[in-house]
């Protein structure tokens, strides 16, 4: 890597830093960040074990939302667009935490009816992908920002009958050198 400066001032390279929540490593992979949320949800977890004989379903619940859920949802479409295995204990968590609020014990045979369905929840996955339906949606109806503005270049295709596919995106692949 050539050495970068700032008035005269070298930069050091780092593994990993934290910037606006988000812990970006040198690779992007997102590893660190996961980690960090999947520990924040675990320490939500455990006091959430303790006291959740004195809570409602809905009280419950409301835990989950206020404390869990936002580690989740921020900048999801950043983080979560990763390797689906990099996000399976975070699944698992999640999992885990709804179980608790909805009161199923360990090996009860409606745990595997999965507790998203039954809580009206998305999983980390489903989030991600409502995260970029969202992101598209408002790319599409020019409310974005101008930055985003030539952000995916598009083909327009001219067919005589309406499709689905009228406008197609390529995907923006950016490559480091």
């Amino acid at each position: 890597m050539p050495s970068l400066t700032f008035n005269n001032f070298p930069i050091q390279q780092v593994p990993s830093t934290k910037f606006l929540g988000l812990e970006i490593d040198s690779n992007l992979n997102w590893e660190n960040h996961i980690a960090k949320v999947e520990n924040k949800i675990a320490s939500v977890i455990g006091v959430l074990r303790k006291i959740r004989y004195k809570l409602s379903n809905e009280a419950a619940l409301t835990i989950y939302d206020s404390l869990i859920m936002p580690h989740i949802l921020y900048c999801n479409i950043v983080w979560a667009s990763n390797y689906k295995s990099s996000l399976h204990k975070l699944y698992n968590l999640q999992k885990r935490a709804l179980c608790i609020c909805l009161y199923f014990k360990k090996g009860q045979k409606t745990v595997s009816a999965c507790p998203f369905a039954i809580s009206n929840r998305l999983n980390v996955y489903q989030i991600n992908m409502y995260c970029a339906g969202v992101f598209m949606y408002s790319y599409q109806n020019c409310v974005l920002p101008k930055a985003f503005e030539n952000f995916f270049p598009n083909i327009v295709k001219n067919y005589v009958y309406n499709t689905r596919n009228k406008i197609n995106y390529l995907k923006f692949n950016a490559k480091v050198i």
